[in-house]
């Protein structure tokens, strides 16, 4: 089943709602030009420790990966987030990767999807769903890209727009 993501204010709070795709199409369909009610989500997660600038999807789509704003990144489990309620979903695991936001966090979908990529000031850093290092490498002065195709053969990452 395909699900939707998406980030939205309300209250005041930053929040990240989930919906089935058949739902937001749904709505989508049924929605009257002076019908003002909202979306009803399928599960909304909010933002109490700060402003998201990265949500990926890895390790087959079993884990959301978020990175925020803060430089910090959290692991939430997919089957708790995208399951109806109201009940808020605590992250399985946090880190504090660098103090300003990341650049990217990139999802393996090779032979070990338990890895992402991120990629900070500098540097990539190789993590597993726990977000223990497991590798990475660093530029060698500021003005150097810290990936470069060589780097990229060796964890095979699917990057998407």
């Amino acid at each position: 089943m395909a699900y939707s993501s998406t980030i939205s204010i309300a209250h005041g709070c930053l929040a990240i709602i989930f919906s089935t795709l058949e739902g937001l199409r749904s709505a989508f369909s049924e929605a009257k030009e002076d019908d003002e009610s909202l979306f009803s989500a399928k599960r909304t997660l909010p933002l109490h420790s700060g402003r998201a600038n990265i949500v990926t999807f890895a390790c087959n789509d079993t884990r959301l990966v978020l990175g925020l704003e803060s430089g910090s990144v959290a692991i939430y489990d997919t089957a708790a987030l995208l399951s109806s309620g109201t009940d808020e979903i605590q992250p399985l695991t946090t880190r504090q990767i660098q103090s300003s936001p990341l650049r990217q966090i990139i999802s393996n979908p090779g032979s070990e999807p338990e890895l992402v990529a991120v990629v900070g000031d500098g540097n990539v850093v190789l993590l597993n769903m726990q977000l223990e290092p497991q590798g990475g490498w660093a530029a060698s002065d500021l003005m150097t890209q810290p990936i470069s195709g060589e780097e990229l053969r060796i964890i095979r990452m699917r990057v998407v727009f």
